[in-house]
């Protein structure tokens, strides 16, 4: 779209030649497209639909394509001395300073309600948008007061899915890490005797240096039970040892 500025010079040649020249910019080659200017508005502007698919049959790159564009329309506007509105100045100013403050919002968010506690004190706020026939959530839009934005037009990874799928799989992750026990001290009992007392302090001094190693209650391993139940037991007296 251009300024009211411009109006004069904007033919419809001279457009066919800004959007052939748009095109060539954005990477868009040996494809079909169409374009389309709208005179019903008092913004002078012009729109593009191109087939994804180029004429050799294969899929068009599409990556980066905000960033892409307006790097393309900010060249072609200073080539031909076109007017840069300052109301556009200020709007690709404020996409600036929003997205690395979403972007440092996500780190490791497990959930909607927690982006929108991070977001608010950086004096941003986050709404929904419905479907109309289902109902459910499909879009967002991210305000700074003075301008609101789609996700995806500050950046694509901003769209609703994304960051649905993104908080859930944080979610998820965080779900999955097993919850280390508390260590439980436990002291191995035997009848008195002197070798009994040897083998009670080993016990004693490897369950503290293992750290708990014998756990009881949720944590119960069966062959780790057995194994105390053996060291339980009183030692054999072995011939020719006096007692």
């Amino acid at each position: 779209s251009f300024d009211r500025a411009d109006l004069p010079r904007l033919t419809d040649e001279f457009m066919v030649q800004l959007a052939k020249e748009y095109m060539e910019c954005m990477g868009i080659r040996d494809t079909q497209y169409l374009i389309v200017r709208h005179l019903e508005t008092g913004s002078p502007h012009f729109h593009i639909v191109y087939n994804r698919v180029n004429l050799h049959g294969k899929a068009i790159d599409e990556s980066n394509n905000f960033d892409k564009s307006r790097d393309a329309t900010k060249a072609i506007k200073l080539k031909y001395g076109l007017t840069f509105s300052p109301k556009k100045k200020l709007y690709e100013d404020a996409i600036a300073e929003m997205k690395p403050k979403i972007q440092a919002a996500m780190y490791r968010c497990k959930s909607w309600d927690e982006f929108r506690r991070r977001l608010a004190p950086a004096g941003i706020t986050v709404e929904f948008y419905n479907d109309r026939d289902t109902g459910k959530p499909q879009g967002i839009r991210f305000s700074d007061g003075e301008f609101t934005f789609n996700g995806s037009k500050i950046d694509r990874a901003f769209s609703y899915g994304r960051l649905d799928k993104f908080f859930a799989k944080n979610a998820g992750i965080r779900e999955a890490q097993p919850q280390q026990p508390t260590p439980i001290s436990v002291t191995a009992k035997v009848k008195e005797s002197p070798i009994a007392n040897v083998v009670e302090n080993v016990i004693e001094t490897g369950c503290q240096a293992i750290g708990g190693l014998f756990q009881v209650g949720p944590g119960y391993n069966p062959d780790e039970a057995e194994f105390e139940r053996r060291m339980k037991k009183k030692p054999k007296k072995k011939k020719g040892i006096s007692q």
